[in-house]
């Protein structure tokens, strides 16, 4: 009778002790997976939070060259053309005239390489109408201060009368508003500011690009 009793509790005892071995092994994997320090599926900081997406500049809101009329961003894919970055002589005639094209001249090309920035007017960084806008005040001479305003005033100048310090002008539009504006050189040259990629340089307006979309010359004083 007492071995049977022995045997009983001997089993019942085998039993907890199994039992108990099982719910510790359960406690321990709950605990693994509810630690703070396990990492999320797809982390790669190892700091339990994902890192952000990439965000190219095509997915930026900002992408892109924005308006060129109100201080924009001028020309999206201009030639790369080389030229010389010394100014042709003036033709301009004589007197006051001369002195305040060589400035407006020789101001902008002093300029050549200074950085693109949306409604800036100078005196580091310009938008396109901003940069025309900075070297003729600079020169003593007031401008509007929007593209479109510029080519509204001061007085119209055909294509082969152009002197040193008159404004050409180009469009991107589809009713061929002035949109895009530069500093006529001489020699078939204009300086201007573009966009973030190319800042100012000088242009050749005698290629079939800026022909085909040039809509008019003016001149100021």
């Amino acid at each position: 009778m007492n071995i049977k009793i022995n045997r009983t509790v001997a089993f019942f005892i085998a039993l907890t002790l199994v039992l108990l071995l099982c719910a510790c092994g359960g406690a321990g994997d709950n605990k693994q997976q509810n630690s703070p320090d396990a990492a999320p599926a797809g982390s790669t900081d190892g700091g339990g939070q994902q890192e952000p997406p990439i965000t190219t500049a095509s997915d930026s809101p900002d992408a892109g060259n924005g308006d060129t009329d109100d201080g924009g961003a001028g020309i999206d894919t201009p030639p790369q053309v080389e030229t010389s970055a010394e100014a042709p002589p003036t033709d301009s005639g004589g007197g006051e005239e001369t002195t305040v094209a060589d400035g407006i001249v020789s101001l902008a090309q002093s300029l050549i390489g200074a950085a693109y920035e949306w409604g800036a007017a100078g005196p580091d960084t310009f938008d396109n109408s901003g940069f025309v806008y900075y070297c003729f005040r600079e020169n003593g001479v007031n401008l509007p201060r929007k593209t479109s305003e510029m080519f509204l005033s001061g007085m119209a100048v055909e294509q082969e009368d152009l002197l040193p310090g008159d404004l050409v002008f180009f469009t991107y539009n589809e009713d061929r508003s002035a949109s895009y504006v530069g500093i006529f050189m001489g020699g078939g040259q204009f300086i201007a500011e573009n966009n973030e990629d190319r800042p100012v340089s000088i242009h050749d307006m005698t290629l079939d690009y800026y022909k085909k979309i040039y809509v008019g010359a003016r001149r100021y004083f």
